[in-house]
């Protein structure tokens, strides 16, 4: 992919410190583009036919709320 002139013409009207600052930035973008996503192992699903017993009273308000209804 090539520069465009137009970016290397903003970057050669900084001054040191913010050529610095945007070198640092550009590493940091380069770094996410090819870091690893995380991934937590956790899929869609993964509690299917593991749930054996929900109570009835599962969506009844909790008593201990009572005083904010």
């Amino acid at each position: 992919m090539a520069v465009s002139a137009e970016i290397i013409e903003k970057l050669n009207k900084l001054d040191l410190s913010n050529m610095r600052a945007a070198a640092q930035y550009i590493d940091f973008l380069l770094y996410n583009q090819t870091a690893k996503k995380r991934e937590n192992g956790i899929e869609f699903g993964c509690w299917e036919g593991q749930l054996k017993y929900i109570s009835d009273q599962f969506d009844e308000p909790i008593d201990d709320f009572e005083e904010y209804m």
